[in-house]
């Protein structure tokens, strides 16, 4: 049931539609009004909204998990590095319990007030760290990857607590596996923890419900003049730009809702972009428009290392990131930090593992357009890369003391990047410029190149591997000539020759000869060869038997390559010890065709194989020169 009154400041009516709601902001003199004893309550004046480009608002209707809810209200809150995001009120059941919805860096996150076990037991604020992992009920293992203040600016409709004017809001964000999220809100002294997780409108029921045309408008960009020299600037993010440093002179503006105010004069500009501000293009598929160039660099044993970051905007999606460094590029977009585990050495997310690559203090040299926080040349975080090609996952840290916090003049707060790998040639395609550098080195994410030719080859070997078993199996093994001779003394291996019959040979098939001789402490020495009378071709053999003292072989083989079809006589001139004055051991001569051969496969596999062995050696060299400057280089000696 509604209740109707008037507002306390200015007399204009107002009306609470929600039975559970406390206040009410008027929507003609800004007051925020509450429910008090009998009469309503003058909790001041909210300033007015920051446009943005919510396509929410006050009214709308939907259903989460088949419950119906409507918005009834919204506050807008800045945070302590400046940047402004809406909270919208959603209530289910006619306000019989209450959600709120978050958008903040192109995310929308639901979440409700949670009522905690006895058991549980929430920090202090002040004892708080970042990363810090906390087992919130119900959510599991959770990851503080935000500590801060802020402050409420601005709201409208109707809401369910009482709202003061710029109260402070001290709260801790704390992020899962799985997009869950969590708040820990101290606001009111004592800990009030909200659970949920990140949203679509799909999910609310309102992808239907909001206009099209609201959902895909912008808020438009803004035409300024520099305050310092004058040139004109086309702010593209106005509600969300904190700073804008003028491309012309280099002078660092505060940027409130697109009204320029001169902070102070950054010098000559040392490097500029080679992708214009405000250019639009695409980068792996989807469109976005440069806003903001920033120049960074870490140093190590006084060598500086630099390279650049070219902010992105898409309406309604996170800020991402073009980084730069020695020609190569990346693309960076945040995700959660619930999602990553880390340890000393390795990381973890979405099933792949990553290597740590270096731990760094990088600090901003240059900035250049507009930006989401009050950015500064000089500004300096802690960040750790891990990489597994093409991919680098990008650890920033900025964390301070309790008393650093005090007063909510700063934030501690921990992001991580997934950057990818992209080709400079996509890079110049997608922005339509021409002449970037050329890459120089290796980068830390780039891929190997030539890794195809190693799927490559492990077809191939799968393949010749098959075909060497089928021929193995298939072999037809065909005997043709087979015979067992009584060696004679003889004074001469000329008067011990010794002739076949005529005996059929096949063509395209290999020839194997056997000779087996029960020998004992000696050994037979057999020459021989394959003669056509027909076209005089011969093809000659050796082999030779030897059994001694328990170590050798009666047996011995000779492989002959295919020879032409045709008749062929076989002649042997068998030689052994003391032949002149004694008889040799019987001798079994076997000549087969189309017998498989195990050296051929090996001498197969060995030529298929060696443009692979030549490129595992480059790779090896790609890969010492990747990690050659990095503090966990695995190739460098005593690792």
């Amino acid at each position: 049931m509604s209740f109707q009154s008037q507002c306390p400041a200015c007399g204009s009516p107002i009306q609470f539609d929600v039975a559970n709601s406390l206040v009410v902001v008027c929507p003609s003199c800004s007051t925020v009004a509450g429910r008090g004893d009998g009469k309503l309550e003058d909790y001041g004046k909210v300033a007015d909204l920051v446009q943005t480009d919510s396509p929410l608002q006050v009214g709308l209707r939907g259903k989460y998990k088949g419950v119906s809810f409507e918005i009834t209200g919204r506050t807008q809150l800045q945070h302590a590095a400046g940047g402004v995001w809406d909270e919208w009120y959603v209530a289910f059941r006619g306000g019989k319990k209450w959600g709120w919805l978050a958008e903040a860096q192109g995310k929308l996150v639901l979440t409700f007030p949670k009522k905690m076990p006895g058991e549980f037991e929430a920090p202090a604020f002040d004892e708080l760290d970042i990363e810090q992992g906390l087992v919130i009920p119900t959510m599991g293992e959770m990851v503080v990857s935000e500590i801060g203040e802020a402050k409420t600016i601005s709201a409208e409709g109707e809401i369910p607590y009482i709202l003061e004017p710029n109260s402070p809001v001290i709260y801790a964000d704390l992020s899962g596996s799985g997009a869950k999220f969590a708040t820990i809100d101290w606001s009111d002294g004592d800990p009030v923890v909200y659970i949920g997780g990140e949203i679509t409108f799909e999910k609310l029921g309102l992808a239907d419900a909001i206009d099209r045309e609201k959902l895909d408008q912008r808020v438009s960009a803004k035409q300024v003049n520099c305050p310092s020299c004058g040139g004109a600037l086309e702010i593209q993010v106005p509600d969300k730009t904190e700073r804008v440093i003028c491309q012309y002179c280099g002078a660092m503006n505060e940027c409130n809702n697109g009204d320029l105010k001169f902070l102070k004069a950054l010098g000559d500009i040392k490097v500029a972009p080679a992708i214009p501000l405000g250019t639009e293009g695409y980068v792996d598929g989807e469109r976005f428009q440069v806003i903001g160039h920033m120049l960074r660099s870490v140093t190590y044993e006084n060598l500086n290392y630099p390279w650049q970051e070219y902010l992105l905007y898409r309406p309604r999606a996170p800020f991402c990131w073009l980084i730069q460094s020695n020609g190569h590029w990346s693309f960076g977009k945040p995700i959660s930090v619930g999602d990553v585990q880390t340890s000393a050495r390795l990381a973890h997310y979405q099933g792949r593992t990553f290597k740590i690559f270096e731990h760094s203090e990088p600090v901003v040299d240059q900035v250049l357009g507009e930006f989401y926080w009050k950015v500064e040349v000089g500004e300096q975080t802690r960040s750790s890369d891990f990489i597994s090609p093409p991919f680098m996952l990008s650890r920033e840290k900025s964390e301070v003391s309790a008393e650093e916090r005090e007063g909510g003049s700063q934030s501690s707060e921990v992001n991580y990047t997934l950057g990818k790998y992209i080709p400079k040639e996509d890079i110049e395609s997608g922005f339509g410029v021409s002449d970037l550098r050329p890459p120089t080195g290796v980068a830390p994410n780039q891929p190997y190149p030539y890794s195809g030719i190693f799927k490559l080859w492990m077809l191939m070997l799968a393949a010749s591997i098959f075909a060497v078993l089928v021929v193995m199996a298939l072999g037809s093994r065909k005997q043709i000539y087979s015979k067992t001779i009584a060696l004679k003394r003889t004074t001469s291996a000329k008067n011990a020759v010794i002739y076949s019959e005529p005996f059929e040979i096949s063509r395209f098939r290999n020839i194997k000869v056997t000779c087996y001789s029960p020998v004992n402490n000696s050994w037979v020495y057999v020459s021989g060869n394959f003669f056509n009378e027909e076209t005089g071709l011969i093809q000659s053999f050796n082999t030779e038997i030897y059994k001694g003292g328990g170590e050798g072989s009666t047996t011995s083989s000779q492989y002959v390559t295919a020879l032409p079809k045709g008749k062929y006589t076989l002649r042997i001139a068998p030689q052994w010890k003391n032949m002149a004055r004694v008889n040799g051991p019987n001798l079994k001569v076997t000549v087969q065709q189309g017998v498989p051969r195990i050296l051929n496969a090996i001498l197969l596999l060995v030529a298929i194989s060696i443009v692979p062995i030549c490129m595992a050696i480059h790779r090896f060299s790609f890969e010492a020169t990747r990690w050659k400057d990095s503090e966990f280089n695995p190739y460098a000696s005593g690792e």
